[in-house]
Protein backbone atom coordinates (compact mmCIF):
# COMPACT_ATOMS: atom_id res chain seq x y z
CA UNK A 1 0.00 0.00 0.00
CA UNK A 2 1.19 3.50 -0.77
CA UNK A 3 2.59 5.28 2.33
CA UNK A 4 0.47 8.38 1.60
CA UNK A 5 -2.73 6.34 1.68
CA UNK A 6 -1.69 4.65 4.90
CA UNK A 7 -1.14 7.99 6.62
CA UNK A 8 -4.45 9.37 5.32
CA UNK A 9 -6.33 6.28 6.52
CA UNK A 10 -4.63 6.51 9.94
CA UNK A 11 -5.66 10.17 10.31
CA UNK A 12 -9.27 9.42 9.36
CA UNK A 13 -9.38 6.54 11.84
CA UNK A 14 -7.92 8.66 14.64
CA UNK A 15 -10.41 11.45 13.95
CA UNK A 16 -13.39 9.08 14.02
CA UNK A 17 -12.19 7.47 17.25
CA UNK A 18 -11.85 10.85 18.99
CA UNK A 19 -15.47 11.84 18.35
CA UNK A 20 -18.06 10.83 20.95
CA UNK A 21 -21.08 8.88 19.70
CA UNK A 22 -24.20 10.99 19.16
CA UNK A 23 -27.27 10.26 21.29
CA UNK A 24 -30.68 9.42 19.81
CA UNK A 25 -32.54 11.12 22.68
CA UNK A 26 -34.26 14.46 22.11
CA UNK A 27 -32.19 17.39 23.33
CA UNK A 28 -34.85 20.04 22.83
CA UNK A 29 -37.31 21.65 20.46
CA UNK A 30 -37.75 24.83 18.42
CA UNK A 31 -40.82 26.43 16.82
CA UNK A 32 -40.78 25.95 13.05
CA UNK A 33 -42.18 29.45 12.45
CA UNK A 34 -39.12 30.91 14.22
CA UNK A 35 -36.34 28.75 12.76
CA UNK A 36 -35.29 26.18 10.21
CA UNK A 37 -34.03 22.98 11.87
CA UNK A 38 -32.09 20.38 9.91
CA UNK A 39 -30.69 17.05 11.06
CA UNK A 40 -27.38 15.57 10.07
CA UNK A 41 -27.17 13.00 7.27
CA UNK A 42 -30.64 14.01 6.01
CA UNK A 43 -32.15 12.72 9.25
CA UNK A 44 -35.87 13.47 9.52
CA UNK A 45 -36.95 15.60 12.49
CA UNK A 46 -40.22 14.86 14.25
CA UNK A 47 -42.75 17.72 14.34
CA UNK A 48 -45.11 18.02 17.32
CA UNK A 49 -47.51 20.98 17.62
CA UNK A 50 -45.45 23.17 15.27
CA UNK A 51 -42.17 22.41 17.03
CA UNK A 52 -39.25 20.47 15.57
CA UNK A 53 -37.93 17.90 18.05
CA UNK A 54 -34.13 18.17 18.01
CA UNK A 55 -32.32 14.82 18.18
CA UNK A 56 -28.64 13.97 17.91
CA UNK A 57 -26.74 16.44 15.76
CA UNK A 58 -28.86 19.33 14.43
CA UNK A 59 -28.49 22.80 12.97
CA UNK A 60 -30.92 25.56 13.94
CA UNK A 61 -31.03 28.71 11.79
CA UNK A 62 -33.25 31.54 13.02
CA UNK A 63 -35.47 33.06 10.35
CA UNK A 64 -34.64 36.63 9.19
CA UNK A 65 -37.61 38.26 10.93
CA UNK A 66 -37.49 36.27 14.19
CA UNK A 67 -35.30 35.27 17.06
CA UNK A 68 -35.73 31.57 17.83
CA UNK A 69 -35.93 29.96 21.26
CA UNK A 70 -34.57 26.44 21.58
CA UNK A 71 -36.10 24.85 24.68
CA UNK A 72 -33.69 22.27 26.10
CA UNK A 73 -34.99 19.05 27.65
CA UNK A 74 -32.31 19.28 30.36
CA UNK A 75 -33.68 22.71 31.35
CA UNK A 76 -32.93 26.20 30.16
CA UNK A 77 -32.76 27.35 26.60
CA UNK A 78 -30.82 28.99 23.82
CA UNK A 79 -31.99 32.23 22.22
CA UNK A 80 -30.79 32.13 18.62
CA UNK A 81 -30.72 35.65 17.18
CA UNK A 82 -32.06 36.50 13.71
CA UNK A 83 -30.24 34.75 10.82
CA UNK A 84 -27.87 33.01 13.26
CA UNK A 85 -26.94 29.37 12.65
CA UNK A 86 -26.18 27.17 15.67
CA UNK A 87 -25.18 23.49 15.67
CA UNK A 88 -26.27 21.43 18.68
CA UNK A 89 -24.86 17.98 19.42
CA UNK A 90 -25.65 15.76 22.39
CA UNK A 91 -23.39 12.78 22.97
CA UNK A 92 -24.31 9.54 24.74
CA UNK A 93 -22.79 10.83 28.01
CA UNK A 94 -25.44 13.64 27.98
CA UNK A 95 -22.91 16.42 27.32
CA UNK A 96 -24.13 19.16 24.98
CA UNK A 97 -21.95 20.95 22.44
CA UNK A 98 -23.01 24.26 20.88
CA UNK A 99 -21.18 25.62 17.83
CA UNK A 100 -21.92 28.98 16.23
CA UNK A 101 -21.65 29.31 12.43
CA UNK A 102 -22.46 33.00 12.37
CA UNK A 103 -24.41 35.57 14.36
CA UNK A 104 -25.09 35.52 18.09
CA UNK A 105 -26.91 33.54 20.76
CA UNK A 106 -27.82 33.74 24.43
CA UNK A 107 -27.68 30.69 26.67
CA UNK A 108 -30.08 30.59 29.64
Amino acid sequence: MNAGWLIAMSLVGASAAAQAPVSDKALGSVATDQALATGSNNRQLLLIDGRAQLVGNVKVTARPAHNAVVNLVRGGGVLVCRTTAVHLTQSTDESLLLALDRGSMEIH
